[in-house]
């Protein structure tokens, strides 16, 4: 057997100290990351919430709940959530009722912010926008509340059996309901927990 030298400690000890290092500084670079987002979010929101407390004249999307031939119809638009802020100008866009639709673009190109106008929460500058009958609309930020999966689906809605099983169907979630010991009423929440 060989002895253990003293520079194959102190190899040791400096590993380990520069893979805590680098541990550290993953984090760090995933909270700077965090904070950043949370930031922008804050910010965006909280302009948003003002100007709707201060009684702002901004104007936004006529949304129609009525059923129409065309479900969306925009001419020359431009949608923002202030004057500082990113614009999105859409010179003309019609959607027909039934049709399938796909928004693509490249990372910034401002695919949340049309969706956003379109759904009437993201002001109109200039131009007319027009939106009839009902939309679905599935962000790109899914929320989890700390809760059962029952109580996701429903969100604060009374049960109905029929359509909470329609939900679970055109998800595809019946089988991983079935897997589970307490079915629907498996508690979920962030960070992926499931219990």
């Amino acid at each position: 057997m060989s002895a253990i030298q003293s520079s194959d400690v102190a190899t040791y000890t400096e590993m380990m100290l520069l893979m805590g290092s680098i541990d550290s500084l993953t984090s760090f670079s995933a909270t700077a990351s965090a904070v950043g987002t949370i930031y922008a979010d804050i910010k965006k929101n909280t302009a948003f919430l003002s100007k709707m407390i201060a009684g702002n004249n901004s104007q936004y999307i006529q949304l129609d709940p009525e059923p129409n031939a065309m479900s969306a119809e925009l001419a020359d638009c431009t949608f923002s959530w202030g004057p500082d802020s990113f614009s999105v100008h859409c010179p003309s866009l019609s959607i027909a009722a039934g049709e399938f639709v796909t928004v693509v673009g490249r990372v910034g190109s401002g695919k949340s912010s049309l969706m956003s106008a379109l759904c009437g929460e993201m002001p109109i500058i200039s131009g007319h926008g027009r939106l009839c009958g009902r939309i679905g609309f599935v962000d790109q930020k899914p929320t989890v509340l700390d809760a059962t999966i029952r109580e996701n689906v429903l969100v604060g809605n009374e049960y109905d059996e029929k359509w909470f099983n329609q939900v679970i169907y055109a998800c595809a979630l019946s089988r991983d309901l079935e897997q589970m010991e307490n079915g629907d009423q498996t508690k979920v929440g962030f960070g992926g927990r499931c219990h």
